[in-house]
């Protein structure tokens, strides 16, 4: 049965990955020099444009008015708010589409694992709804990288990334990125996606998902998707490699909070050409339960 929607979607988060190898043109300032930026002179920019605002932040702490008592070690998006909802869909100490572990399914300490939120980040202004982190290559894992958020006329925010692994430094020749999307407060915790049980050959339905304890059951799969990931048995990121017995069908999903809905809508995967020996192209997203993405 197809769940009934709120009368506003607050925004939609699109996902699109790019490296140094796609077929693609790349888009941002990480491999792009005809990508005009200047340096913000603070740690924050504020997108306008329809119904929707939202505060880009990067991974230093602030406390201004625009976010206040914002933690250091938290990326992305750091306040989000509609004209029908003043209040910040996010933690207000947090934020969304947090860039949170680059890992490659080995047990490592809690820095590395969580390098993302500890590596400087640059903040660049593209245009009055366009902003760029930017993050040099990391201390361990030596991923350079460029998150770009682009508030699009329909309030949507497009979140595109780009990356380049400077070294080889990744044991099992995957790259596993993940991003953390921390909402404040919503009447309940479950994603609503497309899809059916794991053993089922039934047409797709609308599916609750459910994660009884953080870390249980909280990765959906899609249903095309037969990949499997090497690590080590003591990986400590719960939410990684613990599947869930349901798989989507269409590459979105949503949340509710307070009235409103809060979907992320991911294109299709991206293909790439002259990937180096051992490497894969990039392929589909995996869904987590409590607004949750990795690649």
């Amino acid at each position: 049965m197809q769940p009934s929607f709120p009368q506003t979607f607050v925004a939609a988060g699109c996902l699109w990955l790019v490296t140094q190898w796609a077929y693609a043109q790349p888009m941002t300032s990480l491999d792009n020099n005809k990508v005009k930026y200047t340096k913000a002179e603070g740690h924050v920019a504020i997108l306008k444009r329809g119904e929707v605002e939202a505060v880009v932040v990067d991974n230093a702490a602030v406390d201004s008015e625009v976010l206040p008592g914002h933690r250091a070690g938290y990326s992305g998006i750091g306040w989000l708010k509609h004209s029908k909802r003043q209040e910040n869909l996010f933690v207000p100490a947090v934020s969304g589409l947090n860039f949170e572990h680059i890992h490659d399914g080995t047990t490592k300490e809690r820095d590395i694992l969580f390098e993302p939120r500890r590596a400087p980040m640059e903040l660049r202004l593209i245009d009055a709804h366009t902003v760029e982190l930017y993050q040099p290559p990391t201390p361990n894992w030596k991923l350079e990288s460029c998150h770009r958020y682009a508030l699009l006329e329909d309030g949507t925010i497009e979140m595109t990334f780009e990356c380049i692994p400077r070294e080889r430094t990744f044991k099992h020749d995957y790259i596993g990125l993940f991003w953390a999307s921390y909402i404040h407060q919503p009447e309940s915790l479950n994603i609503h996606f497309q899809g059916r049980k794991d053993s089922d050959t039934s047409p797709s339905s609308w599916i609750e998902g459910i994660t009884p304890a953080h870390g249980t059951r909280p990765t959906h799969l899609s249903l095309s998707d037969t990949r499997t990931f090497a690590h080590d048995d003591d990986f400590p990121l719960s939410l990684v490699f613990n599947r869930s017995e349901h798989r989507y069908q269409s590459p979105w999903y949503y949340g509710l909070s307070h009235g409103m809905a809060y979907a992320q809508v991911f294109r299709p995967p991206a293909a790439a050409k002259g990937t180096p020996p051992g490497t894969s192209s990039i392929s589909f997203p995996i869904i987590k339960s409590a607004s949750d993405m990795a690649l």
